[in-house]
């Protein structure tokens, strides 16, 4: 069983977790070297500390001690993945966060590729005639940006993202986010199109979405309540009001610009007054998987190590984890 540290050390360490055979790695090029080793199918565990980025071309699983921990799993550089055709594993990362940008190259689609718990800074399918599918994203965070184009589609849940746009064919179907739509949108038309919308709260939307968009149960926030219906283009539109609501009636803290304090929760009075499909909060708090930044593995949080071996040669070593 693994479990990721989250406290103070002093060296960067990978693990890398082989058909039973562990392998250590240590310094900021760690993470270069259990990728470089690992085999489709591996696990690369990370502590907490900052690791040079590597590309990605295998279906391995990358997990680090968490993006709210108090040391967290970083990841400096940019990133592209390109997992062959014949690779028929997924790639999963969970617990980390990419400082640079990640670029999803060919296509993905007998696996998932399934990031969980993460944190980027801006993430794209790329190039323009790329068909990615079978992209899912749960309890994630983009500070920068989210774009999909060609004929790709990702899932997004229980996530927030600030700048997100669907280019050419591409689509996504996002439940219960927190979306602010990219800035250079144009004819006072978000460039979100082909999406199914479900739960979501929108936020400073003064565009509209385009009509090949659907929206289920969704509100639109800004500073000042005003006669703007971003769904108004919509024919399938149940549950969206037409008029906006203001961010000092909904959250308890968040007026629209991010930082990494931020909560995202909903006042008490939306919490019953906004509700989605599932007669839950709409939102990031809200449906099967509400937001958390805890990894879904043991985290160790204690380890006290005897000062001196016993009368067997053996060391006493007590770790206490979160779970």
């Amino acid at each position: 069983m693994f479990a990721a540290t989250s406290f103070a050390q002093n060296a960067l360490v990978a693990s890398l977790s082989h058909e039973g055979t562990v392998t250590y790695y240590y310094g900021a090029n760690a993470l270069k070297q259990a990728v470089n080793a690992a085999q489709s199918g591996d696990i690369i565990n990370l502590s907490g500390g900052t690791f040079n980025a590597i590309d990605i071309s295998k279906g391995i699983t990358i997990r680090g001690a968490g993006i709210d921990s108090a040391i967290p799993t970083d990841i400096n550089g940019n990133i592209t993945i390109n997992i062959p055709d014949e690779d028929d594993l997924p790639l999963m990362a969970e617990g980390i966060r990419f400082l640079g940008y990640m670029y999803m190259q060919r296509k993905a689609s007998a696996p998932y590729c399934y990031f969980v718990r993460c944190k980027f800074k801006e993430f794209r399918t790329y190039p323009d005639a790329a068909t990615i599918t079978n992209l899912a994203f749960l309890n994630c965070k983009f500070t920068d940006s989210f774009n999909t184009h060609g004929t790709s589609s990702a899932y997004l849940q229980n996530s927030y993202i600030n700048g997100m746009a669907t280019y050419n064919s591409s689509s996504v179907t996002a439940t219960n986010c927190i979306i602010k739509a990219a800035e250079n949108s144009y004819n006072g038309i978000m460039v979100i199109v082909n999406s199914i919308l479900t739960n979501c709260i929108f936020y400073n939307g003064e565009r509209a979405l385009p009509s090949n968009n659907q929206a289920f149960n969704c509100i639109n926030v800004t500073e000042t309540t005003y006669d703007n219906d971003i769904f108004r283009y919509l024919s399938q539109r149940p549950g969206c009001p037409t008029d906006t609501k203001v961010f000092t009636d909904v959250f308890k803290t968040f007026t629209g610009t991010y930082s990494d304090s931020e909560t995202f929760e909903l006042k008490d009075a939306a919490k019953t007054t906004y509700l989605g499909t599932d007669e839950r909060q709409i939102g990031m708090y809200g449906g099967s998987q509400p937001y958390s930044s805890v990894p879904s593995y043991p985290l160790i949080t204690t380890m006290t190590v005897g000062e001196q071996t016993d009368a067997d040669g053996q060391l006493s070593v007590t770790i206490g984890t979160n779970k």
